[in-house]
């Protein structure tokens, strides 16, 4: 061999290592952005109207409301619920808020799952405020969502 064909297969040898390690640096970020545009999150809001409390989808993936509990009362879905994602404020579903107590604070319970079955729980609260001219004004606000198996 001479010098030339050295130098080439030494080039061409740290170039087959730097796309390597380029192509693995590649995958790690390709699995975080799959990650991070999968994110599941909920927001628990108050209707302005009135009468019940809205569920807002803010992550980036459907999911499906299976179930929730308002002040200990349960109520479940046959089926999932849509809630789909990147809709702003026009994908959401409303819960029922007439077994809230008249003054107080009450939990707020969200069972959901995901388009992979992943099964998420999102937790928040509410308060109840009795109003001089004897209308409540309700105040929601969510804790978090998190992954955890759940059965009924």
């Amino acid at each position: 061999m001479n010098k030339y064909e050295i130098y080439s297969l030494i080039i061409q040898s740290v170039t087959v290592l730097v796309a390597s390690i380029f192509a693995i640096w590649q995958i790690f970020i390709n699995r975080r952005l799959k990650r991070l545009n999968d994110f599941v999150a909920v927001a628990i809001l108050p209707n302005s109207e009135g009468g019940n409390i809205k569920l807002l989808n803010t992550g980036k993936i459907n999911l499906y409301i299976h179930g929730f509990e308002i002040n200990g009362i349960t109520k479940l879905f046959d089926k999932g619920r849509l809630l789909s994602a990147a809709s702003l404020d026009s994908a959401y579903y409303w819960l029922p808020i007439e077994n809230i107590p008249r003054s107080g604070i009450f939990p707020i319970k969200v069972w959901l799952t995901d388009e992979y079955e992943k099964k998420f729980i999102t937790q928040g609260q509410g308060e109840s405020i009795k109003l001089d001219n004897d209308k409540i004004e309700v105040r929601v606000w969510t804790f978090k969502t998190y992954k955890e198996k759940w059965d009924f």
